[in-house]
Formats: C-alpha cells, sequence, structure tokens
C-alpha cells in the first residue's frame, strides 16, 4: 500500500507545512474516485464540487481518513461551529495532542461545536474527532494552519523559574504550536488505520537536533568582539556573526580575519524600513563594505528580529540564501516565508528570540540564566527542533556562554553554522520521494539525492525510529524509541498577562528606535 496523502486544492500554508514537516502530497482531481488502499490521509483544504463531496464520504466511510478545518467540515458534515477568540493553546497531558508545546494564537478561529480535545482559554476545546463509518477525521478550527502566514508582531513574556518573565517582540503566533497540530494530527490518522507516518528528519545525520550561536554585534566594541570570538574557538565553535557595519566599519578586518566562523550581514544602519528602497539601499551598504573586506556574506539577520515583505524582498534581490528574524517565526524548523503572491527564495532560519542580556533585563541572575538555557535545550531536543541561540557580544555575558558551550559539547550536540544548516535544508527540500508499505517493511522511491537525508517513521503504537534513506526499510531493524515530552514550566495564562515588564521593555524598544546609530 502507497503511504501517500492527498489534498483537495493546494494552498500556500500547507505547502508551507509540508515543507517543514517533510510529508509529499499528492493534488486529487474532483472528479476521480479515492480509493483508501491508495491514500492514507486526505486534506480535505478547500470546498469543491458536490462529486468531491460525494467521493470523500465514500472513502472515509470505507476506512479513510481525513483532516480538514471546520468551515469544510460544515460543508462535508454538516457539523456546526462558531467564532471565538482563541488567545493561547495549553495541550492537557491525556489528550491526543498532550506532547505539543503550548503557544500563542491570538487569532478569530471557527470552531467546532462538539469540539472535545486541544484545550484553550477560557475552558474551551479547538478540535474534534469525527467517525464516519470505517474512518476517522480530524476538525481543526478554521483558520488555524493559515496563521502560518502571519508576519504580526507581538511582545510576548517566555517561560522561566525566575519572578520575573523575560520579554521579547517576536512573531504573534506560535507557529511552531500550528505545526505541532497538524503533525500530531497525521500521526493520529495513519495510527487510526493501523499504519505509520513516515516524514523526512530535519536534521543531518539522523541527529535529534543541532546548535548554532547567531551573534548580532550591534555597535560592540572590538575587545568584545574578540573575547566572543576566543570563547568559539576554545571551544570549537562555529558561530554565524551579523555584523552592524555602520560602527564597525574601520575595523571590518577583524571579522575577515577570524577562523571558521560564518559571517553575515546584521545591517549598516541599525534600523528596520517599510520601503523596499530604503531596505535595499542599507543591504547594498552594509554589504558592500563587508565585500570590500573580502567578506562574501550569504545570511542576514535584520535589527530588533523584524520581518516585512518589503525587506524581505530586498534581502531576496540583494543575493542572500537565507536569513533569521524572529519576529516571522522562532523555535521552529526552517521555511520559505510566503509574500502575498508567491513564497520567498530566501529561507527563513527561526531562531530562539531571547538572549542573555534579555534575562539580565527581567532580573535573572547567572544561575537563573543557566537554567532558562538548560530548559530551552531540553525542550527544543524533545521537540526536534535546532537548539539556535543568539546573543550580542557582551563580556557580562561570557560565562553563561562557556557554560552553554560545555553543555552542548558534553551532550554530544553537533554544533552548525546557520549557513551550513540551510545548505543540508535546500538539498532536503529538493528530495521528491515516496513510500509504500507491506509486511514488515518500507520501500521508499525517491529522487537520487537520498544520502542527504533521513526518515523519522513514527510507527502504530507510538514509538520512533530514525533511519537512513534507503530502498528497503525493515522494521524490526529499526531502533524504536519511545517519544519523550516535557510539563510546561509556565502556564500559558499567566505568559498571556500584560505584565510591567511587558510595558517597559515596550517603552525601551521605542526609545532605541529613535537614534538607530547606537
Amino acid at each position: 500500500m502507497k503511504l501517500a496523502i492527498g489534498i483537495t486544492a493546494v494552498q500556500p500554508q500547507w505547502s508551507l507545512l509540508s515543507g517543514q514537516i517533510g510529508f509529499p502530497f499528492s493534488p486529487l482531481s474532483s472528479t476521480e474516485e479515492i480509493s483508501h488502499s491508495h491514500i492514507v490521509t486526505i486534506i480535505v483544504s478547500a470546498k469543491g464540487s458536490d462529486n468531491l463531496r460525494k467521493n470523500l464520504l465514500s472513502y472515509i466511510h470505507s476506512g479513510g481518513s481525513l483532516l480538514m478545518e471546520a468551515p469544510e467540515a460544515e460543508w462535508l458534515f454538516g457539523i456546526k461551529s462558531q467564532r471565538r477568540y482563541v488567545d493561547y493553546i495549553q495541550p492537557r497531558a491525556e489528550s491526543l495532542f498532550g506532547n505539543v508545546l503550548p503557544g500563542f494564537i491570538d487569532a478569530s478561529l471557527t470552531v467546532p461545536e462538539e469540539a472535545d480535545d486541544l484545550f484553550a482559554n477560557d475552558g474551551m476545546n479547538l478540535v474534534e474527532i469525527v467517525r464516519e463509518g470505517k474512518g476517522s477525521a480530524v476538525i481543526l478550527p478554521g483558520g488555524l494552519t493559515g496563521l502560518v502566514l502571519n508576519s504580526d508582531i507581538r511582545r510576548r513574556q517566555f517561560p522561566s523559574v525566575s519572578r520575573y518573565l523575560p520579554t521579547e517582540r517576536v512573531a504573534r503566533c506560535s507557529k511552531h504550536t500550528i505545526r505541532e497540530i497538524v503533525q500530531y494530527s497525521l500521526e493520529f490518522l495513519s495510527r487510526e488505520r493501523k499504519l505509520p507516518f513516515v516524514s523526512l528528519h530535519p536534521f543531518p545525520e539522523g541527529k535529534p537536533s543541532c546548535f548554532n550561536l547567531r551573534i548580532d554585534t550591534d555597535f560592540a566594541d572590538e575587545k568584545h568582539i574578540s573575547d566572543l570570538y576566543d570563547l568559539c574557538r576554545k571551544h570549537t565553535i562555529s558561530a554565524s556573526w551579523f555584523v552592524e557595519t555602520g560602527s564597525a566599519r574601520k575595523r571590518l578586518s577583524q571579522f575577515e580575519k577570524m577562523k571558521d566562523q560564518e559571517i553575515g550581514l546584521h545591517c549598516f544602519q541599525h534600523k528596520v524600513f517599510k520601503s523596499y528602497y530604503e531596505s535595499e539601499t542599507d543591504i547594498k551598504h552594509g554589504k558592500s563594505l563587508l565585500t570590500g573586506d573580502k567578506i562574501s556574506p550569504s545570511g542576514y539577520a535584520a535589527p530588533f528580529g523584524e520581518w516585512n515583505s518589503s525587506l524581505a524582498k530586498a534581502v531576496e534581490s540583494s543575493g542572500f540564501k537565507y536569513s533569521s528574524e524572529f519576529g516571522l517565526a522562532y523555535d521552529d524548523h526552517p521555511f520559505y516565508p510566503w509574500l502575498g503572491d508567491r513564497f520567498s527564495s530566501v529561507l527563513q532560519l527561526p531562531v530562539h528570540p531571547i538572549s542573555a542580556g534579555r534575562l539580565k533585563n527581567a532580573k535573572h541572575n547567572e544561575e537563573d540564566i543557566k537554567h532558562y538555557f538548560a530548559a530551552v535545550m531540553d525542550t527544543n531536543s524533545a521537540h526536534r527542533l535546532p537548539i539556535f541561540i543568539y546573543d550580542h557580544p557582551s563580556s557580562a555575558n561570557l560565562d553563561v556562554l562557556n557554560w552553554f558551550m560545555e553543555q552542548i559539547q558534553e551532550k554530544e550536540i553537533s554544533s552548525v553554522t546557520l549557513g551550513g544548516y540551510a545548505e543540508w535544508w535546500k538539498i532536503r527540500d529538493r528530495i521528491k520521494w515516496g513510500s509504500d508499505i507491506s509486511t514488515g517493511k518500507l520501500t521508499i522511491k525517491s529522487s537520487g539525492i537520498e544520502k542527504q537525508a533521513q526518515l523519522l517513521v513514527k510507527n502504530s503504537d507510538g514509538s520512533e525510529a530514525v533511519t537512513p534513506m534507503s530502498d528497503v526499510i525493515t522494521f524490526n531493524e529499526l531502533d524504536w524509541q519511545e517519544s519523550t515530552s516535557l510539563p510546561a514550566i509556565v502556564p500559558m495564562a499567566v505568559r498571556n498577562r500584560i505584565s510591567r515588564k511587558m510595558l517597559t521593555n515596550n517603552f525601551d524598544h521605542i526609545r532605541s528606535k529613535i537614534n538607530p546609530w547606537k
């Protein structure tokens, strides 16, 4: 049997999500008959003709599985739904989505009236499971998946054991939460059919995660940069440096002389512009200064972690291969941003948005900071997320960063540059593949560059294994492991409150934008 996923209409959010999760899908014709023995799950992404409705109902009644949002479920099954404002999602441990990372939604969604899973604010549930004939359907709230295309920014609080929670201006909605909801839905629907869910693993060589230190040089002096560089060399860490060239224009040779480090562009003037022309002018000025010192940057990271489509187009036209802005996404897998009418060709690499300086701003002492980053390390590893930390050169942060690098090495977590990971992800993204299942084994058909990637196999009993992509994979030869999860440190209800620290940080942010030269 083919482990295929069909979709009724290809939409930007589903293209983005399938690329992140790593599963191929095939568009379905509204006129063709659909066999449950040829397709494991169908994503009903849009309403269609009466003929399509008839075929989908026949498919699920005969044992197929469906994933859709509430408006499509109303069209297909006649379920009732209502508009509800969803502030956040806080999955309960016993839920189908118990291992999903809690996160912010901050949007009005169309929620099934009979929803009985995926707990959110105000005691509401968001997801309904429907049984029809021999098959099953997962009904997500309408508008949920489309939020992965959203580019709004909000100040958010992040979990910590300290009294004061650190804050940062980040993506309005927690896109990693939405991606995990979709992934867990697809895995559940495969289990319902006693079949595995197979996807491309998100890291090279089958590793559970990988580490990068992203450094934004914001007005740092020569000594602070040198001290942090020496620390990276001590631990053989190849960091990714994003240079603010305006204040460093007379000493850019310091970066050109660095060994085994990646040098990217942060900006010339530490400011985010709304127009394409101003963005392009600043980028070209900053890039020309770097290339004048024989540095060829492939990566860009915008000031303040902010992102807008005009800036993205300027980054694209300037020839960058990737960019990294937590105002678009954080703690998630790479993706190509949606520009309104097409996807950008510049890969987005999300990082964790809270720096050591931001933790000190929230009155964290050194032990608090270590505890915070240890939790980030454990959480991201458990959720197969990259451990991409960002900071600025400062002598005050060296002890904590030294400790962090020691932890990375003790746990044998692979260190990468953002540019290196971006190149690997782009190869992963080009792999065309499919899988068939027969008694006790998978047969893989691929495009011929499969050696660059591995497969993540989620079995019908809930166990999982990572394996190289080969022509035939035998189930009893895999190293099956139980999935891990970690309890949330701080309830989303607490993180969703407006604190005094959020207000003061917003004021500081406005003040910092008044003078972009310091």
